[in-house]
């Protein structure tokens, strides 16, 4: 089974990949508590994903395609301000 059909983004709470990740492929309008302004680095695995600001896709918001972000704000977004995402494109 091909990773990409499993999981299409992971986040990660402390830069280069550490501590608690969370692998998913679906959108969600809030992280919930455990996650809600914790994210410092991201793997995008397939597709083009919205990361927002705030719960329920409000707020700002930072478009990630394929790559590997070890820490977010060398691209772009702030340090610990992900409150929902959703894909844009697979």
């Amino acid at each position: 089974m091909n990773i990409k059909q499993i999981v299409s983004r992971m986040l990660y709470v402390h830069r280069n990949y550490d501590g608690p990740e969370w692998p998913s492929n679906l959108a969600w309008g809030y992280v919930g508590d455990n996650w809600n302004d914790k994210v410092s680095a991201i793997i995008v695995v397939s597709g083009k994903w919205r990361f927002y600001e705030h719960r329920d896709q409000g707020g700002n918001h930072w478009d990630l395609g394929p790559g590997c972000y070890s820490w977010l704000p060398d691209h772009g977004v702030p340090n610990d301000a992900i409150s929902s995402f959703a894909p844009i494109s697979w």
